[in-house]
């Protein structure tokens, strides 16, 4: 991904049922916004498996955490140990074929990761190398996190239309998946039995708005900064909404132990 040509390409992203959560913490973001630039509206973080260079997750919109900076999380899809399999009937969805050539990450392969603010690609280290565990959750901290400026992509026709038809893409992937019964087969179940359609549609939502980010930019229509503490902000996903929690928290007891 340090090649500036070519805008992240979020449709191929899956929710397989299996993931691990990254925070990036308010504190590591005053940190980027003190050493770079303020954060745009449309900012993302995303994650690439270094070993296939399959990108494995995007981040919802950035979260204020209590006058503590602004947070977010990704959730970074593992591989599904029933396998992509395609519904019956669904063979020649362009959807379904992107859903079934998606790997995932398997145990102990390595993440990077990365923030897109505007048009600005930043790579983001952790102090040790990121690998993957299932339900592992990392908390990425000012004083662990260090970002790097990458390249800029330019505001091109091209980069625009391509943007625009992989937003096409989820847009008529979410209608698919719509109308496709909403009655997930059985290999649709993860180990816990959580993933349904509607973990599925949730994916796609977070990408078709990353997506959207990136068409805004393109065209300058974004914001310069993310300043509103009241921007709404739809996360479908009830683990995604505990994990965000779990930032504030944990931002909290990060301010009480330098109290002590």
């Amino acid at each position: 991904m340090t090649n500036c040509s070519k805008l992240p390409d979020y449709t191929g992203i899956v929710n397989t049922g299996h993931n691990m959560s990254i925070l990036l913490t308010g504190e590591a973001t005053n940190k980027f916004s003190n050493e770079f630039e303020p954060l745009k509206s449309g900012a993302k973080m995303f994650a690439v498996n270094t070993d296939t260079g399959e990108l494995v997750g995007v981040s919802p919109k950035f979260l204020t955490t209590g006058g503590l900076g602004l947070a977010t999380n990704v959730a970074v899809w593992g591989v599904d140990p029933y396998g992509n399999e395609v519904p019956k009937g669904q063979e020649d969805s362009s959807f379904w074929q992107k859903y079934a050539q998606f790997n995932g990450c398997e145990r102990g392969e390595s993440i990077n990761l990365y923030l897109l603010n505007g048009l600005n690609l930043y790579s983001i280290t952790h102090s040790t190398p990121i690998t993957y565990a299932t339900d592992g959750v990392l908390p990425l901290t000012q004083n662990v996190v260090d970002f790097k400026l990458i390249c800029s992509y330019e505001a091109t026709p091209e980069n625009l239309a391509e943007a625009k038809q992989n937003l096409d893409f989820i847009n008529n992937s979410i209608q698919a998946l719509k109308s496709s019964g909403g009655i997930p087969s059985a290999s649709f179940i993860g180990a816990n039995g959580e993933r349904t359609d509607e973990g599925m549609l949730a994916t796609l939502d977070v990408a078709k708005k990353a997506t959207e980010a990136q068409i805004r930019s393109l065209e300058g229509a974004e914001s310069s900064e993310t300043t509103s503490t009241t921007d709404e902000v739809e996360v479908k996903d009830t683990k995604t909404n505990i994990l965000l929690g779990a930032v504030i928290l944990l931002l909290v007891y990060s301010v009480v132990k330098k109290m002590k």
